[in-house]
C-alpha cells in the first residue's frame, strides 16, 4: 500500500489512471466521506472489496463517467433522467432500471437488472471520468460500521487490501449519499 497526495496524484494522473486499468484498488476522497474502489471490470478486485468490507449481497454503488452513460446504458423516464441531471454531480445516488444487465459484472448488482450509481461532486470524480469507465464507490469500513473520514483511522485490516491511498485535506460531510429509487414513475426516497 502507498499513500500518495493529491497533487501527486494529479501530476501523475495518466500513470495513476494506467493503474486503475490494471486493476489496483484505491482509497480517495468523495464530496461525502472516504470511498474504496477499483473500476467495475476488475472482477478480482471487486471480489476483494465486498472480502474486505465482509458484505454479502447488498450491491455497491458505482461512479459513472457522465449524464450520457445513463441515457446509453439505463431504462429512464424523462422526468427521472430531468431530476437526475439537475442533482448530479452532487451527494446523490439513484438506482435505475439496466437496458442490459450483462454489463456489469453481476456481484456488483446481486445480479439484477437495476444499478446504483452516483457522480460525487469532487475533483477524484473528475478525473476518473476520463478513463470513460464506472469505477466502484463504496465506504472505507466493514459493512455495518461506522465510515471513516480520515485516512489515519483506516484499520491496518483495510490497508492491507489496498493499493493507494490518496491524501486530501477535504473535509467531508460524514454524511453518506441521498439514496433514491427511480425506477418506477415516482422516485422514492430509500436514504435522506
Amino acid at each position: 500500500m502507498k499513500k500518495i497526495t493529491k497533487q501527486h496524484f494529479l501530476e501523475n494522473k495518466n500513470f495513476y489512471l494506467q493503474e486503475m486499468k490494471i486493476w489496483k484498488i484505491f482509497i480517495y476522497p468523495t464530496d461525502t466521506i472516504l470511498g474504496i474502489g477499483c473500476i467495475v471490470s476488475s472482477t478480482k478486485s471487486v471480489d476483494k472489496i465486498f472480502e474486505l468490507k465482509q458484505r454479502e449481497s447488498k450491491p455497491l454503488l458505482i461512479i459513472i463517467p457522465n449524464i450520457e452513460w445513463i441515457e446509453n446504458n439505463c431504462m429512464i423516464s424523462d422526468k427521472n433522467k430531468d431530476y437526475i441531471q439537475e442533482k448530479l454531480p452532487w451527494a446523490y445516488s439513484f438506482i435505475v432500471q439496466l437496458k442490459n444487465n450483462n454489463i456489469l459484472y453481476p456481484k456488483i448488482n446481486n445480479n439484477s437488472w437495476t444499478i446504483w450509481i452516483r457522480i460525487p461532486d469532487n475533483w477524484f470524480a473528475e478525473t476518473i471520468s476520463e478513463l470513460w469507465e464506472t469505477f466502484i464507490t463504496t465506504s472505507v469500513n466493514i459493512s455495518g460500521e461506522d465510515s471513516i473520514l480520515k485516512t489515519q483511522n483506516i484499520p491496518q485490516n483495510i490497508l492491507e487490501w489496498v493499493d493507494y491511498i490518496i491524501e486530501d485535506e477535504h473535509k467531508f460531510s460524514g454524511k453518506s449519499s441521498r439514496l433514491i429509487d427511480m425506477r418506477g414513475e415516482e422516485m422514492i426516497v430509500l436514504r435522506k
